[in-house]
């Protein structure tokens, strides 16, 4: 920094010494300087000087202390702006990693979905192909195996051989030009021949023999005029089977129309569109869900109601009837949610998808293991009356239910692992997708249903009611023909109820392994696997009925809860029935015999 003279002036002294100031040089000077060193220079009065030079200070000091303030507001802004930035760009970073992440997820599921729909495409296609060339081999082999017949004929000369060669060479002949007729006219149409079937026709054309077949038709010359006629009618239009064995290249098999054979190849199968079966669903689907829905939570409500109001548990019969009760109440509490899903989407989320797939399943599961239960019950009670004393306890019952509900939550774990929901075309979808292997596990699962849903309960049932039949039919009992009704009525119902929609499922995995291909077909097993599901699910609200309400001390227990409940005795008073029941009145069991009392229980 420029240092300014310092200069003393003694005002007692000086005063009429300094008193100008050199503005060029920027000191005060006396009077005398002005004709010396200071020649030429601009001179203004001291005294001048000095106030222009504080008033000049005092502005610049005042400026100085308004730029320091402006300068820390700017600093001040400058550093809340930095702040504001930062969280921003936080916040962004943030909702840049959740919308990645979402996209990411959503491209992986499509990614998958793309992957599986080629795979298929590959699969079905590849079948195709493999399915044609296996002919064109067969054909071959034929023709092949007819020229070498052909050939030891003409070398051996044989007239009533020639004969048959000839009748022999002219159905291969006629049978080889509908065949070439055909794969001539589809090469009209490149890009619906398949790639691999293309060569193979190729090949397949170069592999006969164009002198053999001089020698064939000149034979047929020497044969007599009506045979000649009659090849001339069987072969009016011979095939020109020579053909430059090089040329294996076709200038319209172009990439565009190799890729073209997945998509618009004529012998692969269209896309089996089921709009029809979707509306179908919707429409019909949630209202019969409902009364479904109805009717089972107020039969096995009162099941419930009753045996922990009036029976308490007393026999496994009553921990079977409860757990059978509880079973169907879970199953039936997943259909709201299936109702709403066939009417519109899935709006519920994945967690709600996987919970009700999975409570779905398990209450399917040990509604029919309970049944299976109750029939070894029976089973148990009227066959083996000994064995069944000691067997048939409540703690044996509560063990063996605890046992049933731990394979049936065991064998529904698929449903909860592989649910999941998924958008596609603007629908959201809650269904079963199998990361690998989708094939073998549909088939699996499908398989499950039938031999644990149906073979094996019913195969337990059949075998046990039919050693209840012919027990029955050595005891002289009044309550035989009832309890032999009853059998048959349960046995009925479960084949009539279960039996169509595993007969469907079953047919459903045929299609899955592509053993029955016809879109017709799927699309009508898609409207039966509908029509018989819902049919199973009715078998819940029947449950109550066969089991529960058709004993006679279930219905005095209906009875006495119905005349607990406000009002309930004002309607039912005319009723001659409330005047036949009587709870407190002693049960008749007690005078029968062991085998009597087993049948009343079981009944």
């Amino acid at each position: 920094m420029e240092k300014y003279p310092q200069v003393r002036i003694n005002n007692n002294i000086n005063k009429n010494v300094l008193h100008l100031y050199c503005d060029t040089c920027s000191v005060p000077i006396c009077r005398e300087c002005t004709m010396g060193r200071h020649g030429g220079h601009s001179f203004i009065y001291l005294q001048e000087a000095l106030q222009d030079s504080r008033a000049l200070t005092i502005q610049l000091l005042a400026d100085a202390q308004q730029g320091r303030q402006a300068i820390q507001l700017s600093i001040e802004q400058a550093q809340t702006v930095a702040e504001q930035v930062e969280m921003k760009a936080k916040v962004v970073q943030s909702e840049v990693k959740a919308v990645t992440a979402r996209h990411k997820k959503a491209l992986e599921e499509r990614e998958c979905e793309l992957l599986w729909k080629v795979e298929k495409i590959r699969q079905v296609k590849a079948k195709s192909l493999y399915l044609q060339v296996e002919k064109l081999r067969q054909n071959l082999n034929k023709l092949e195996s007819t020229i070498s017949a052909v050939q030891q004929v003409l070398e051996e000369g044989r007239a009533l051989d020639i004969l048959l060669a000839r009748d022999r060479m002219l159905a291969q002949v006629q049978e080889l030009k509908t065949k070439m007729g055909l794969w001539l006219a589809s090469r009209e149409k490149p890009t619906h021949i398949p790639r691999l079937a293309y060569v193979t026709f190729v090949s397949f054309k170069a592999t006969v023999p164009a002198l053999l077949l001089e020698r064939v038709w000149q034979s047929l010359a020497d044969l007599p005029q009506s045979h000649v006629q009659k090849s001339k009618v069987c072969l009016e239009e011979p095939v020109d089977l020579k053909m430059n064995v090089t040329d294996t290249t076709d200038p319209t098999l172009t990439d565009e129309s190799i890729y073209s054979i997945y998509y618009h190849d004529d012998n692969f199968p269209e896309p089996c569109t089921k709009e029809g079966v979707k509306k179908f669903g919707g429409l019909f689907l949630p209202p019969l869900y409902t009364l479904v829905f109805l009717f089972g939570l107020l039969g096995n409500s009162m099941v419930v109601l009753v045996l922990f109001k009036y029976k308490r548990l007393r026999s496994m019969t009553d921990v079977y009837l409860l757990n059978l009760a509880i079973s169907d109440l879970l199953f039936v509490l997943s259909l709201p949610f299936w109702a709403y899903y066939a009417a519109d989407q899935w709006v519920f989320g994945l967690g709600l998808c996987k919970i009700i797939s999975w409570i779905y399943l398990v209450g399917f599961y040990s509604g029919i293991f309970f049944i299976m239960l109750m029939s070894i019950d029976r089973y148990l009670a009227i066959v083996h009356v000994v064995f069944s004393l000691r067997a048939r306890t409540v703690t044996y019952g509560v063990i063996i239910s605890l046992a049933t509900w731990s394979v049936a939550v065991f064998v529904s774990l698929p449903g909860l692992l592989f649910s999941t929901c998924y958008t596609e075309r603007n629908h959201t979808y809650c269904k079963t997708k199998y990361s690998f292997n989708s094939t073998q596990w549909k088939v699996l699962s499908s398989l499950e249903i039938n031999v644990l849903g149906l073979v094996i309960p019913l195969g337990i049932m059949l075998f046990c009611y039919s050693r209840i039949i012919r027990t029955l039919q050595h005891c002289k009992n009044e309550k035989k023909n009832k309890a032999v009704k009853m059998i048959f009525a349960v046995v009925v119902l479960f084949l009539g109820f279960w039996t169509p929609y595993n007969v469907v499922l079953f047919l459903e995995t045929l299609v899955e392994l592509e053993v029955l291909q016809d879109c017709t077909l799927e699309r009508h097993l898609d409207y039966a696997i509908q029509a018989t599901e819902t049919l199973a699910f009715v078998h819940c609200c029947l449950n109550p009925v066969i089991y529960f309400f058709l004993g006679e001390k279930f219905r005095k227990y209906i009875i006495q809860l119905l005349k607990t409940c406000r009002g309930s005795f004002v309607l039912c008073k005319h009723c001659g029935l409330l005047q036949n029941y009587s709870p407190d009145a002693p049960s008749s069991s007690f005078t029968q015999s062991t085998m009597d009392h087993e049948l009343h229980d079981a009944l």
